[in-house]
């Protein structure tokens, strides 16, 4: 319900406002960036991400600072430009450790570790990767960790290990079908798409273009305006 969310986040912000209330800001213009990467207003979603991280500063409210860094690296990886992803990866790890956030701090050094392997630094990306899968005192969110398993995919599948690229994968989709919502289904589309790359890669035509069909078919059914044939792109939350 795409232009329901906006609607919302759009009342959100206005109630925000109203209220001078500078944490709710933060966030709702974080969320509401988040949802312009999905919906292809990607103007707007540079402006409220630009904008998020100011307001939870203001408020002393150092996990909303830390969830716009988080949020504002999507729009990155969908450019290509991995730079700024890298930097508000980093901003937020250094916001998130000192605070003990360590289902955050997840996201943001797998993030990090995901920048790195498609920038070809492949040894600093599985080691981000693999402390990812390491960190905090519970196994965490089966996203955050479907992803570290996707980031060590990429890692063996661009350095020729195609058994262990598929295998890691394979982890990879157990842990995002878990989940059913519209934000593990935007992520599984592309999970998929990279699988049926590392496929391809592998020599193996049909399972590729199998994964590819069903990514295809998973952003139909989730009826989203922007991504009806494409990657997502880079990185959360």
């Amino acid at each position: 319900f795409w232009a329901d969310f906006r609607a919302v986040g759009q009342a959100v912000l206005a109630a925000a406002r109203a209220a001078q209330d500078h944490a709710g800001l933060g966030w709702t213009h974080a969320i509401i960036g988040w949802d312009s990467i999905f919906t292809g207003n990607h103007d707007e979603d540079r402006a409220h991400l630009r904008q998020a991280p100011d307001h939870p500063r203001q408020a002393g409210d150092l996990q909303g600072q830390a969830c716009a860094h988080l949020f504002a690296t999507r729009p990155a990886g969908v450019d290509g430009d991995l730079d700024p992803a890298v930097w508000h990866s980093e901003q937020a790890l250094a916001l998130l450790r000192p605070a003990g956030h360590w289902a955050m701090e997840r996201w943001a050094v797998v993030g990090l570790g995901e920048c790195l392997a498609h920038q070809g630094d492949y040894d600093l990306a599985r080691g981000h990767a693999r402390q990812a899968l390491e960190l905090g005192p519970e196994p965490g969110d089966p996203l955050s960790l479907a992803r570290a398993w996707s980031v060590l995919g990429l890692v063996h599948s661009r350095v020729g290990e195609h058994s262990r690229a598929i295998s890691c994968y394979r982890q990879a989709l157990a842990l995002t079908r878990q989940r059913n919502g519209p934000q593990a289904r935007l992520w599984l589309a592309d999970l998929l798409t990279n699988f049926g790359d590392a496929c391809r890669t592998a020599g193996d035509l049909p399972a590729a273009v199998q994964c590819w069909q069903t990514s295809r078919q998973v952003l139909r059914d989730l009826r989203s305006p922007h991504n009806q044939g494409g990657r997502l792109g880079v990185s959360p939350a």
